[in-house]
């Protein structure tokens, strides 16, 4: 006997009700034995007939394991897929026809609906989420694999979000359907306005800087401009009264005289100094300065210092004599 020793009953009883007719009867699934010990799942057909004028019973043995480990392993695969669907952070609908015949929680969190099983036969026409979504068959005749496109819609509370969509030509249900795979990207889109928005500052400050260093070199340029017309329209007059005092001062002059013409001389030379100094610092400022040794007398520059000022008092009183008063190195 080749039936397994748990299905003897259940294969007896599926021979007997065979029909008595020429015929065959439903077909039956048993466990087997092989000639070597092992068993397989078998499908059982009974048949009666009429062999040498006798009625006969034939029994029709097909093996169906590797069948049923084959739809086994798919309905464990549609469980899994299933439950990922339902499990995804993505918001995903089946599209069967023009109505959704499936949504995961996230689908309807997306769309601010309470329960997802409300958005199960919405028309795809009938809502401005779904508006853009293609029919299976206009998916299925599209040229090239499926990819990410960017959409914006507004859901129940009149909230706009932003959102990248992928489609996926399926059967299901021996259908042609249509697996839509939705991802909010409302905060990426708003992070990437603040960007732009950001960049866009950015480039106007720096243009604006631009301009302030524009304004700066058109100021620096004037006042070189300016310190130049200083060494032409001061510095040529002012040697002329320099120049003019000293020989004012080799001539026949009173004492008073001399000390007055002395006075001018050496506020000349100051105001050259002084003069001078900013010609240095403008060509400091063009890169173009220029050291120079000047001997001089330490003594004598700080005994001269307070004769240009404005006395009080009576003017022969002025401290020119500190040199007498105090030895002092030169």
């Amino acid at each position: 006997d080749l039936v397994h020793p748990d299905d003897r009953a259940n294969a007896g009883t599926a021979m007997r009700r065979s029909p008595a007719r020429v015929g065959s009867s439903e077909p039956t699934e048993q466990r087997r034995l092989r000639l070597d010990g092992g068993s397989f799942l078998a499908s059982v057909r009974a048949a009666s007939a009429v062999w040498n004028g006798r009625s006969v019973t034939i029994g029709v043995v097909r093996d169906i394991s590797r069948q049923r480990a084959t739809e086994t392993a798919l309905r464990n695969s549609e469980q899994r897929l299933k439950l990922f669907i339902e499990r995804s952070p993505d918001a995903i609908y089946l599209v069967s026809g023009d109505r959704i015949t499936f949504a995961n929680d996230a689908c309807a969190r997306l769309l601010g609906t309470a329960d997802r099983r409300d958005l199960i036969g919405t028309t795809v026409t009938g809502s401005n989420f779904f508006a853009s979504t293609p029919a299976p068959s206009e998916q299925a005749s599209a040229a090239g694999p499926p990819a990410w496109r960017r959409r914006a819609a507004s859901v129940a509370d009149g909230t706009e979000i932003h959102f990248e969509e992928m489609s996926l030509p399926i059967d299901w249900a021996d259908e042609p359907s249509l697996l839509v795979i939705c991802r909010d990207v409302t905060n990426r889109v708003r992070e990437e306005r603040e960007l732009a928005a950001a960049r866009a500052e950015a480039e106007r400050l720096a243009g604006s800087a631009e301009l302030a260093n524009r304004e700066v070199e058109r100021a620096n340029q004037a006042r070189t401009r300016f310190l130049g017309g200083l060494n032409r329209e001061i510095r040529t007059p002012l040697n002329g009264i320099i120049g003019m005092s000293g020989l004012l001062i080799d001539s026949k002059l009173g004492e008073d005289q001399r000390q007055h013409v002395e006075t001018i001389r050496r506020s000349g030379k100051a105001l050259l100094d002084t003069l001078n100094d900013l010609i240095d610092f403008a060509q400091l400022r063009q890169g173009e300065a220029a050291l120079r040794s000047v001997t001089g007398s330490l003594k004598r520059t700080s005994t001269g210092m307070p004769t240009p000022t404005v006395w009080p008092g009576n003017w022969r009183s002025r401290p020119d004599t500190m040199a007498g008063r105090t030895r002092q190195p030169d």
